[in-house]
């Protein structure tokens, strides 16, 4: 096809070379008639399909390489390796091992290495390893040998008798084989890596586990300065990286080391899945590590913080993940899991990264604190928007927990909640509006009918039925009887109709949490005095169920400094709760009692002790201090015998 031929002869030689691909020669013929021939999985016996594969055996002996090699003909040796039996199949192993890594870098062939990997992966193992490992490093850059070492790492891991070949070839990726020295090792990964992503190979699990594996050995031996080279090639491969473990918990330490133009890079990447990537079980981790070392907040709370947020608050996100992530910057002292702590071990502030370069010039109690203001503005606004769905979200728990210890919800936010948790109803009634809706489209369907051909439009008649339709009324008059009917209690902060707090299953476990978590920081409970504002002369009502007597325990647990703790306990001396068969008015009872029993308790040793001092303060200034010393170790005693037997009734409770 050179330029000296003309065009009518580039015309004919292509013509032809067509012309002879399509017909083949008569043995390709022959392998092609045998090969429809075994292939079907209906209409033929074993006995036939086994005569013809010997028949192909015997016509293509010595020739398997060579015909792997080619389009068609790559695709009977499939076959064969598929409807071979046990000795046939070891015969035709027999002749391809050997060429497996030559195979698995052809476009046609590598299919064949692949049949060879999965049929013959188990029996012979070893020699496929034996055969692949020599050239291992060269197929993990290669666009076709990737694939093919990939699929290999998989099976030999699958069966118990090869899984130490596959840690041996991913020992030999790793460089821990042949090179002892550890910066000679860091660099051939580096370069092993930097070429994958180059070639867009990073999608593969082998790299993911080199990834680790290199950016571990790096941070351990005191070469991080070379991550922050090796960060740049990862900018587009962030969503790759993040779909393994290995790949996100590398990526979070190439995040640790890289500057703040590749932050962006990442932050810009993961932007258009953030709320995906929130929810996946370790994609959020290189979020949370995005948030936690990036100096420029303003971008990462405009870019982050907002879908996260939303998948934290989301009524479908069951796993907490996203939730968890928020709450930390709002609580740093929640406990972490084993990938989480791996994930943020190491800490900007103390990595080297040599020749005066900083991972983050920003403190990290800085950062926390502009992430926090931005998370609690984000936060109360939606829950003002909507409060009652946000407490039946299960995944919003861990968060609206958080930030109930926190303080950091504003007053019309804190407002809210009580409004909702008190409300008549809970949540919205998703049958009225299905009905409503489906009223409209039919009304809509009736009205604009959609006709299959233009040209059989009939004008006249639709104007007729138009004009035979009542007169809807205004988008403003629905609005407004939409609203009367799904909003009938006059408080703008009450949720929609539906269930009852006292109902649901999510909600009043969420209310009881948040009030729970808020005593046990000891702040000035903004959340329980709104809630006891709003249910001060209705106690009688909320004793009465189970969950509502577990809610108003929940407000026992505050100091008794609290205004509302006296006004609760003078309200519930006034009620008979029934504990027969109401477990959570027995723990209510049990709590008020304990609660009177040291309130008057420390009362009576106040006074003791006082008198006991101002009595021997003259005699015996020491003694009286000693005294006085006792008195309050055996109070104290006192108190922790009594929290004893209380956690031993909880507990038989």
């Amino acid at each position: 096809l050179s330029k000296k031929k003309t065009k009518k002869q580039r015309y004919n030689m292509v013509k032809g070379l067509r012309a002879n691909f399509k017909k083949g020669t008569k043995e390709e013929d022959t392998f092609r008639i045998l090969w429809e021939k075994f292939r079907r999985k209906a209409g033929i016996d074993n006995g036939s399909r086994k005569k013809a594969m010997e028949a192909l055996l015997a016509g293509t002996k010595g020739r398997l390489r060579e015909l792997s090699a080619k389009h068609v003909e790559s695709r009977v040796v499939q076959a064969m390796l598929r409807y071979a039996d046990e000795y046939q199949r070891a015969e035709i192993a027999t002749e391809l091992i050997g060429a497996t890594a030559d195979l698995a870098k052809l476009p046609y062939a590598r299919h064949v290495a692949l049949a060879l990997i999965r049929y013959c992966g188990n029996s012979h193992g070893k020699a496929i390893y034996e055969a692949v490992a020599p050239q291992a490093i060269k197929l993990a850059s290669h666009s076709n040998g990737a694939k093919v070492l990939d699929f290999l790492l998989t099976q030999l891991d699958a069966h118990a008798s090869t899984k130490k070949f596959a840690q041996k070839l991913r020992n030999r990726l790793q460089f821990n084989d042949f090179l002892q020295d550890k910066e000679r090792s860091a660099i051939a990964r580096e370069r092993l890596l930097s070429k994958m992503a180059d070639k867009a190979l990073v999608h593969f699990g082998f790299c993911h586990d080199l990834l680790r594996a290199h950016t571990e050995s790096c941070l351990e031996s005191g070469y991080a300065f070379r991550l922050r080279t090796l960060a740049s090639h990862f900018t587009e491969a962030a969503l790759h990286c993040v779909a393994s473990r290995n790949g996100a918990i590398g990526l979070c330490d190439l995040t640790l080391c890289a500057d703040a133009k590749t932050r962006k890079k990442y932050a810009k990447a993961l932007k258009s899945r953030v709320q995906i990537c929130a929810d996946h079980k370790h994609a959020y981790l290189v979020l949370w590590r995005l948030l936690d070392v990036t100096d420029d907040t303003v971008s990462m709370t405009k870019s982050l913080l907002p879908g996260c947020l939303a998948a934290a608050l989301s009524p479908t996100s069951s796993p907490l993940r996203a939730s968890r992530m928020l709450a930390f910057f709002l609580n740093p002292l929640i406990k972490l899991d084993q990938n989480e702590h791996r994930a943020l071990n190491h800490r900007p502030e103390t990595l080297d990264l040599g020749d005066s370069l900083y991972a983050s010039k920003k403190a990290s109690s800085t950062r926390y604190q502009e992430i926090t203001q931005a998370l609690a503005q984000l936060l109360s606004s939606s829950i003002k928007v909507r409060p009652a769905h946000i407490l039946a979200s299960r995944a919003a728990k861990p968060l609206l927990c958080a930030a109930a210890a926190s303080s950091q919800l504003d007053n019309e936010a804190t407002q809210a909640i009580a409004a909702a948790a008190t409300s008549a109803y809970f949540l919205v009634n998703k049958k009225v509006e299905e009905e409503d809706e489906e009223d409209s489209n039919l009304a809509e369907n009736e009205l604009f009918p959609e006709d299959e051909e233009d040209s059989d439009f009939d004008e006249a008649a639709f104007e007729a039925k138009l004009d035979s339709k009542p007169d809807l009324p205004d988008e403003d008059e629905e609005e407004e009887e939409l609203v009367e009917e799904l909003a009938p209690e006059p408080d703008p902060n009450a949720a929609p109709r539906g269930q009852a707090i006292l109902e649901h299953d999510i909600g009043h476990a969420t209310l009881k949490a948040i009030l729970q978590h808020e005593a046990k920081a000891q702040n000035s409970a903004p959340i329980a005095r709104a809630f006891y504002d709003r249910v001060q002369g209705s106690i009688a009502d909320w004793v009465q169920t189970n969950r509502g007597a577990l809610v108003i325990e929940a407000l026992l647990r505050y100091e008794s400094n609290h205004d509302f703790v006296a006004k609760l306990s003078t309200e519930l001396s006034a009620i008979t709760l029934n504990t027969e068969k109401n477990p959570g008015a027995l723990a209510l009872a049990k709590k008020f009692k304990e609660g009177t029993t040291v309130a008057s308790t420390s009362k009576s040793k106040k006074k003791r002790l006082i008198s006991a001092a101002t009595a021997h303060q003259s005699k015996n200034s020491i003694a009286s201090r000693d005294g006085v010393a006792q008195d309050t170790a055996a109070l104290f005693s006192s108190d922790s015998s009594s929290k004893k037997k209380n956690k031993k009734k909880k507990k038989e409770y």
